[in-house]
């Protein structure tokens, strides 16, 4: 199991407020309909890669509850995900970038975006990860079905 860190910041940070925010946008009906109704994840990080909001019905396919990542640092519990840690460091040097790993037996593409305050600096991350396992085992086998064609055709 991943281990919690913990980290003391300010109850009054512009990435708190930030991620209030967001946990106030998906608990709204709409927004909770989606994330209940497709395998994706709403998270955010502190510019430590300390997760501050884990929630969607993604976590599911992991093993996990909602909020169940909040505290655990993301470069120390998943340091082994090279791309999405490496996609982090980005977001966190203010560059959004994306990322696609295997965790916990499943593939997941992450977008991470910085959260930024008035005068432009990086305060947090707020990230989406959605489950394409299956879609990449659907391109797995037309990939092997092509080449297939490719030496019968020959």
């Amino acid at each position: 199991m991943p281990r919690k860190v913990r980290r003391d910041m300010p109850d009054t940070t512009l990435h708190e407020r930030a991620v209030a925010a967001m946990a106030r946008l998906i608990n709204d009906d709409p927004y909770r309909t989606l994330l209940d109704a497709f395998p994706v994840i709403i998270f955010a990080t502190d510019i430590h890669g300390v997760v501050t909001l884990s929630e969607g019905r993604g976590l599911e396919s992991l093993g996990l509850q909602a909020g169940q990542l909040v505290g655990i640092s993301i470069f120390e519990s998943f340091g082994n995900l090279t791309n999405s840690v490496r996609a982090l460091r980005s977001a966190i040097a203010g560059e959004p970038a994306n990322s696609i790993d295997i965790a916990f037996g499943r593939t997941l593409e992450t977008r991470f975006t910085p959260i930024r305050d008035e005068q432009g600096t990086v305060t947090g991350i707020a990230a989406m990860s959605w489950d394409i396992t299956e879609r990449v085992a659907s391109e797995l086998r037309l990939l092997r079905v092509n080449r297939l064609y490719a030496v019968l055709s020959q």
